[in-house]
Formats: C-alpha cells, sequence, structure tokens
C-alpha cells in the first residue's frame, strides 16, 4: 500500500559504469533508464536480450557499449542518437544488416560486428572518418565498398572467414593500417596495390586460393609477421628478401619445391613454417638467418640438411619428421641452443657423435628410422625424453655401453636398437621410392587414408540381422515350424506309392478345392484344373483294425498366397463294424470342424500322416510308416467339438447306403446314433455323390458290407483290391 519514495531526487543517480555481463538478462533493464544524464559506460554482453526499447537510445551520455553475445534480432536506426559513442561492440548476434544511419556515430572508433549474418556494408559506413579498429569476421561479405579507403584512420582490419574475392583498389589508402587480416577467404589473386601500406606489420593471408604473391609484397619493410599458410603457392618471388623486418614466416601447407635466395636475407627472420610442401633441397644459405629460433620441415622430401644449418646457433627447435634423410651433418654439433630434434620416419642409419655438443638438448625422436646404435657422447646430455619406437612405453630409456664391430668405438645400445621397421595400421608414404613421381606420392603425404578392407568371400551360413523383438521371434518360429510340418505331410502325401506296385499319380498343376460343408463338418478334395488329368486321383485312407483313427488330408498348395485347408481329426468318428468269426471292419470316416481363424497355426496342424524315409528307387516298395507327432497339451484336448447326431448320423448313413447295395439282406450295423434314420436324406446324399463324384467317401476303395466281410465276397472282386485290403488291415496307432 505504501511505496518507498527517495527523500532526495538526486539520490543513486551518479552512476558511470553498469557491467551486466553474463547476468541471462532477458531485456534490458529498466533501472539502467535511471543514469542517462551520467551513464557512460554500459555492458549487457552474454544475455538473453532481443529487442532494444526505444528508451534505451536516450543514453546520450554513452561512450562504450557492450551488447555482443546476445540474441539482438535488429539494430535500429535510432542508434544515431549515441552521438558520443566511441566503442561498439555488437559481435555474435543475428543482425541482418547495419542500418545507413550508423554515419551519424563520428565519434566512433571501435566497432566490432563480427559473427553477424550481414552480406554488406552499407554505403554511408565510408563516412566514419575516425574509426582505427574495425572488426568484420565472420560475416557473408562478398565485397566490400569502393570507397573503402575513406577509412583512413584505420590500424587494424579483420576481415577474416567472408567470401571475399577481390580487394577495392582504393584499400592502398589506408596508410595508417598495421594490422589486416585477410584469412580464410576466396582470394585468388593478391593486388599489388597490397603493398602500398607502408605501416602494415602483421599480414594474415591463410587459407585463400593464392598460387602466386606479388613482387610489391617486398616493399613492405615494416612487415614483421607474414602468413601465407593453407595456399596453393608453387613459388616465392625473389623480392620477398626485402621484408628486413620479418621476424615470423608461415609457408606451411603450399605446393614449394624450391626456396628463393632472398629468404637468407631475413636475418630477423626467428620463426620459419616449411611443413607439408614438396622440397627437396634447401639453400645453402639459409644459414644466414642466424636469429633463427624455430625450423620447422615436415612432410617434405628432404635428403639432406645444408651444412650451414651449424651457424644458426640460437636454433633450439628443429623438426624434419617424416623425410628421407639419411645422415645429419657434423655442423649440429654447433648449434649450441638446440634443445628439441625430432627426426621421425626418415632413413637414418647413424647419428653424428658432434650431436652430444648440443649441451641443452633434452628431447631427441628418432623413431621409425634404421639406426643401429646411438653415439656413446649422449651420455653428456641431460636427457629428458629419448624416442626410438612408436609403441615405447616410457620416455627414457637404460642404454648400456657397447662397441661397434665395423669401426671399434664405443657406442650405446638398449633393447630397442638395432631398430626394427614398424608397420603402422595405416600406410604410410613410401619413402623408398624417390624416383616415382609426385603425383603418386603427394595424396600418401597429406591425406589420411585407411586401409582398404580386403572382400575374402567365405562361404559362411552366418548373416548378419537385426535383432527381433521376443514377441516377433516367437510368432516367426511358430510360422517356421507350421510351414516345415505341411511341407513334410505334403510331400509323404503326394509320393505315397500304390499298394500294386505304382507310383500314385500325384498332379502338381494349381488346384482348385471343392468343400462340402455341413453344419461343422468339411471334406476336402483336390481336383486339377488341367483338362488331360481331369480324372479324380484316390488317395488312400489310413484304414484300421479294431480301432478308429482320424487321418488329416491337406490338398496341396502350389504357391505360398494360397491358403490350405485342412481337415483336422481330432474328434472321435463312429464306427460302424460287423464282428463275424475272425474277422473284423472298421470303417472310419474322417470329420471335424473348420478350425477358427485366429487359432494357433501351431495347434491346428498336428495330425497323423506318413513318412517316406530315402529317396532311393526301391522306396515305393517299402510299407507305409507312421510319423511320431508330439502329444498335444491336455488342455488342448478341451477344444475338441464332439460330433453332434446329427453329424454322426449323415456320416454313417454313407456307410450304410453302400451296404444295402451290395447286400441288402444283411442285418443292419448296430450304430450309436437314433436307429430310424431320415431315408429321404440318404437318397439325397446318394444323389450328390453321382452328381459330384470328387465328393465321395474319403475311402479310395467301397466300403463293404457285413456280409462281404463274413463270406470274403469282398476279397473275390479284383486282386488290387485284396492288397489293398490286406495292406490296411495291418494294425496302426493312432494319435490323437
Amino acid at each position: 500500500m505504501f511505496k518507498c519514495i527517495p527523500i532526495f531526487k538526486g539520490c543513486n543517480r551518479q552512476v558511470e559504469f553498469v557491467d551486466k555481463r553474463h547476468c541471462s538478462l532477458p531485456q534490458v533493464p529498466e533501472e539502467i533508464l535511471r543514469y542517462s544524464r551520467t551513464l557512460e559506460e554500459l555492458f549487457l554482453d552474454a544475455n538473453h536480450i532481443r529487442d532494444l526499447p526505444k528508451n534505451f537510445f536516450r543514453l546520450h551520455r554513452l561512450r562504450k557499449l557492450g551488447l555482443s553475445d546476445n540474441e539482438i534480432g535488429r539494430l535500429p536506426p535510432d542508434i544515431q542518437n549515441f552521438e558520443n559513442l566511441v566503442e561498439l561492440d555488437v559481435s555474435r548476434n543475428d543482425i541482418p544488416d547495419i542500418p545507413d544511419d550508423i554515419k551519424h556515430l563520428q565519434s566512433l572508433q571501435v566497432a566490432d560486428f563480427s559473427s553477424n549474418p550481414i552480406p554488406k556494408l552499407p554505403s554511408g559506413f565510408s563516412q566514419l572518418k575516425n574509426l582505427t579498429v574495425l572488426g568484420l569476421n565472420d560475416m557473408s561479405l562478398t565485397t566490400l565498398p569502393a570507397d573503402f579507403g575513406s577509412l583512413t584512420q584505420l590500424e587494424s582490419l579483420e576481415l577474416r572467414e567472408n567470401l571475399l574475392k577481390h580487394l577495392p583498389e582504393t584499400i592502398s589508402q589506408l596508410t595508417k593500417l598495421k594490422r589486416l587480416d585477410l584469412g580464410d577467404n576466396e582470394i585468388e589473386d593478391l593486388p599489388p596495390y597490397l603493398g602500398y601500406l607502408p605501416g602494415l606489420h602483421e599480414l594474415w593471408l591463410d587459407h585463400n586460393q593464392l598460387q602466386r604473391l606479388p613482387p610489391e609484397l617486398g616493399l613492405l619493410t615494416k612487415l614483421t609477421y607474414l602468413d601465407v599458410s593453407e595456399n596453393r603457392l608453387e613459388e616465392l618471388p625473389n623480392e620477398i628478401g626485402g621484408l628486413v623486418s620479418l621476424t615470423d614466416l608461415d609457408l606451411a601447407q603450399n605446393l614449394l619445391e624450391t626456396l628463393p635466395d632472398g629468404i637468407a636475407k631475413l636475418s630477423r627472420l626467428t620463426i620459419l613454417k616449411l611443413d607439408q610442401n614438396r622440397l627437396q633441397r634447401l639453400n645453402d644459405t639459409l644459414g644466414n638467418c642466424d636469429n633463427m629460433q624455430e625450423l620447422i620441415l615436415t612432410e617434405n622430401f628432404l635428403s639432406e640438411l645444408p651444412a650451414s644449418i651449424g651457424r644458426m646457433t640460437k636454433l633450439s627447435n628443429l623438426n624434419v619428421d617424416r623425410n628421407a634423410l639419411e645422415y645429419l651433418p657434423l655442423e649440429i654439433g654447433d648449434c649450441g641452443n638446440l634443445g628439441v630434434l625430432s627426426l621421425r620416419d626418415n632413413k637414418l642409419k647413424k647419428l653424428p657423435p658432434e650431436l652430444g655438443n648440443c649441451s641443452v638438448l633434452h628431447v631427441l625422436d628418432v623413431s621409425g628410422n634404421q639406426l643401429l646404435y646411438l653415439p656413446y657422447s649422449l651420455v653428456n646430455l641431460q636427457l629428458k625424453a629419448v624416442w626410438l619406437s612408436e609403441n615405447q612405453s616410457q620416455p627414457l630409456l637404460t642404454f648400456q655401453p657397447d662397441t661397434d664391430a665395423e669401426t671399434g668405438e664405443q657406442v650405446l645400445s638398449c633393447y630397442l636398437l638395432p631398430q626394427q621397421e614398424y608397420q603402422p595400421i595405416t600406410p604410410a608414404r613410401d619413402l623408398e621410392s624417390d624416383s616415382e613421381p609426385y603425383e603418386e606420392r603427394e595424396p600418401s603425404r597429406t591425406v589420411v587414408k585407411f586401409s582398404e578392407e580386403v572382400s575374402q568371400e567365405k562361404d559362411t551360413p552366418f548373416v548378419r540381422q537385426n535383432t527381433p523383438h521376443p514377441k516377433d521371434l516367437k510368432a516367426k518360429a511358430q510360422k517356421l515350424k507350421v510351414e516345415r510340418s505341411r511341407h513334410e505331410e505334403h510331400t509323404n502325401l503326394m509320393s505315397l506309392p500304390e499298394e500294386n506296385g505304382t507310383k500314385s499319380a500325384v498332379t502338381e498343376t494349381p488346384a482348385e478345392t471343392h468343400t462340402i460343408a455341413k453344419s461343422h463338418q468339411q471334406v476336402v478334395v483336390t481336383a486339377t484344373n488341367n483338362p488331360a488329368a481331369a480324372q479324380p486321383i484316390q488317395k488312400p485312407a489310413a484304414v484300421v483294425n479294431s480301432k478308429p483313427v482320424a487321418v488329416g488330408i491337406v490338398s496341396p498348395t502350389p504357391t505360398a498366397a494360397a491358403q490350405p485347408q485342412t481337415v483336422q481329426g481330432e474328434s472321435t468318428t463312429t464306427t460302424a463294424a460287423a464282428v463275424s468269426e475272425n474277422t473284423t471292419a472298421t470303417v472310419a470316416a474322417a470329420a471335424d470342424d473348420v478350425a477358427d481363424e485366429q487359432e494357433d497355426e501351431y495347434e491346428s496342424d498336428r495330425r497323423v500322416g506318413f513318412q517316406v524315409e530315402g529317396e532311393d528307387d526301391d522306396f515305393y516298395k517299402r510299407p507305409p510308416k507312421l510319423h511320431r507327432r508330439d502329444t498335444p497339451h491336455h488342455l488342448k484336448n478341451k477344444r475338441v467339438q464332439p460330433l453332434t447326431d446329427k453329424q454322426a448320423n449323415e456320416i454313417l448313413a454313407n456307410a450304410l447306403a453302400s451296404q444295402e447295395r451290395n447286400e441288402p439282406t444283411l442285418a443292419k450295423v448296430q450304430s450309436p446314433i437314433e436307429e430310424n434314420a431320415d431315408a429321404e436324406q440318404v437318397e439325397e446324399e446318394q444323389q450328390q455323390q453321382q452328381q459330384h463324384p470328387f465328393d465321395t467317401s474319403l475311402s479310395p476303395i467301397p466300403v463293404p458290407t457285413s456280409a462281404e466281410l463274413v463270406s470274403g465276397k469282398f476279397l473275390n472282386n479284383s486282386p488290387e483290391q485284396f492288397q489293398l485290403f490286406k495292406s490296411f488291415s495291418q494294425p496302426l496307432t493312432m494319435q490323437v
């Protein structure tokens, strides 16, 4: 209800400096606006500010403003209100362009717009006459304004990581420029007027597409640092010797084969990097660079070092790794300040004893060579690391004195000497063949290659597959088991021979399946589409003596898309038998319900079938054998539905009708169903059998009557019937 009211209006308003960096601010704090009359330095770097409010530009006395590393998406034209602004840093934001009104910031001296998606500079940008430091790194600049040279007060200009291909000619007017960074652009030709910057101290031209340097570059007499690495330079102008103030020269990763003689005039040169070039020899006058401290010659084709290297008395680091050196000059011992000597992967067989004169040498790397021993003079050095092998575990080894058998001089040896050729995992550059063209040797030197795996075709049953889900794996296993069971029974049933010695006529042409479905009974008989084989094919059904058995008959399916239709004999069929003195016959008829589509396929395919083993010629003469199937679980029997009276009546009626036709006076067979069967229904069944010859009884032979069984009349019909009846009279085992 009550608010705190300051007693003095001028209380807490004399603030000149505010630092709110790394405070996770989502916007400009409102309390900053209270200091509009006195605030001169404001730093809001590394926050989450997206917009600059309009009243923010009322800070007219502001001299330094830091808004870097935020999420600012727009720089309003109101920035022109900061007339006293000297330093502006809006780098690492999302600013798409610079407003042209920025030209009114005439007091601006330091500006950094780096890391913003700005494609070009506004036309009024060149009116910032007082700019001394300008950062335009990591932008999308393709060109610079033609009047860019109007910024005559510039001392540092950074244009790294842009898309520049050319530089305006007016850049030569930047006579006060001391630092120019043009690295990581797309410059192909360096303009000669770049050499007309007399005050230039540092020049970065690395990672461009330069093929040559202009001779005018030698006019930069005050240049101390020059980086032209990662270009395509094939030669250097001899005028490079005019860079008398040069101390650092980086020529790495180019295509240089020789060095100009003018490089020997760089008497102040302290660091020279020539790694990853094509140098085959060094100038003898290179030793005139007596202030040299670091010389990097890695990955070239040098076979020797000049003797003048001994005049580099200030040399502290010499790296000649991965060359073709066969020996070291004796003058190497004159490099009294040499501390690190790396000669890895060369062809050295011996080190000069004068190496022991390098009193400050503490790291010696000679791994990957062919040394037999080390000179005994190394015992005078305070070595901290001696590398003799790639797989060496400790930097310093224990050496034992030894004697050279050829010269008789005393040497040092250890368990890693003489050196063995090291076989790297990846193929190294072939240094043995110096006569090969460079084009064949260059890729292996500059590009990392991996050994190609030799494809070895091996006969193996193992195939890499994705690990399936357990549920999918179980379903797949059941499906494969069902298909295997179907295939076995399909093969057995089709190859089953007849008892007369001839093979059963089985056709493999596409079949039509006629199904007679009455109530829950389904009988399947296969008929061929081939007109030449239009005669019905009879398959023997299993007839057992004194025991009923359920037989499953499978219709052959030629394609995988066809759904198999089966009659599963899991239910017990009714029997009709007439008992005589020594003859007992049982007529078994197969009948069962159609399996539900959602029932398990594995359970629905258990049946009794014949299995013929072997493929020799006489397997047709062998008696059929029953194939043992797994006994289903006792709970699965609960799914078996017993036959109704109507179904049993229909099955028995067919058998009785055949008996009455052959022997009308024979006594009726006792049936477990009602004795008053409908006679009209029996006549309909007989008519259907005459109309559809394929839908007859499951048995391939006519069913005998009781009188025929007793009198033997049935057996006298034909020899074929006698043999077939004899074979089916053998006792068979039943499996449910």
